[in-house]
């Protein structure tokens, strides 16, 4: 489904289509860190009741994507530094520990589709939100055959907002004035090909390196970081 603002939202399954389509819509840049959502304005643009939307900002307040004050109503969450730095630690030790678990767990089907997943981000075509999507869907992956249930719920909490800000402070900055863009070779190799990318971390796990995989995936979590704080 298109995340586009004003595309008319499709009925079937109603409420978790409304969900996805702000969902993506937040973490693809549409919606900046910090802008307020109105809710009366979106049942509006996707052509859906006032309490659809607000079952969705529900869902999307438990993924820690919109944050409700009581005088602004609700918006887009904005990191501090502080904010982020702690979500970059923490995503740091979780993931870490979800990869030994996965590793455990791992059967053969899992590893094709870690691989599967992996070589998707190749594609040097992607547009800017299906990279991120794709991006996400990796790590999802890799927590999803740890097995646990309370790594996956306290790690989509932390995901979500470091989508959105890295939205801002990397691809559409770095790379790309427009996040309807082409994701750039330039991406494809810093991310995917190079030596912090998702394909080692991939082959890490599906070889059963527990410490070469989790040294790969916090290399690649920390990826930017210095310049992030120095920005």
């Amino acid at each position: 489904m298109s995340v586009s603002r004003d595309r008319k939202v499709e009925r079937e399954p109603l409420a978790m289509r409304v969900t996805k389509t702000l969902r993506d819509a937040i973490t693809g840049g549409d919606y900046p860190p910090g802008e307020r959502l109105v809710e009366e304005d979106l049942a509006r643009r996707l052509g859906v009741s006032r309490n659809l939307i607000r079952e969705a900002f529900h869902r999307l307040e438990t993924e820690g994507l919109i944050e409700n004050d009581h005088y602004r109503g609700r918006s887009v969450i904005k990191l501090a530094r502080d904010d982020m730095a702690e979500i970059i630690s923490l995503r740091v030790t979780l993931e870490c520990h979800a990869i030994e678990l996965a590793i455990k767990n791992l059967t053969e089907t899992d590893k094709d589709d870690l691989r599967g997943k992996a070589n998707a981000l190749l594609n040097e075509n992607l547009r800017f939100k299906e990279y991120n999507e794709a991006d996400l869907e990796l790590h999802r992956a890799v927590v999803r055959f740890s097995r646990s249930k309370r790594l996956e719920k306290f790690l989509n909490e932390l995901w979500g907002p470091f989508y959105i800000d890295r939205a801002y402070r990397d691809y559409l900055f770095s790379f790309s004035s427009d996040p309807e863009g082409f994701v750039s070779k330039e991406i494809v190799w810093e991310y995917e090909k190079g030596p912090r990318g998702h394909q080692v971390i991939v082959e890490q796990i599906c070889q059963k390196n527990v410490e070469g995989a989790q040294r790969a995936m916090r290399e690649h979590i920390l990826r930017g970081w210095g310049e992030w704080m120095r920005s």
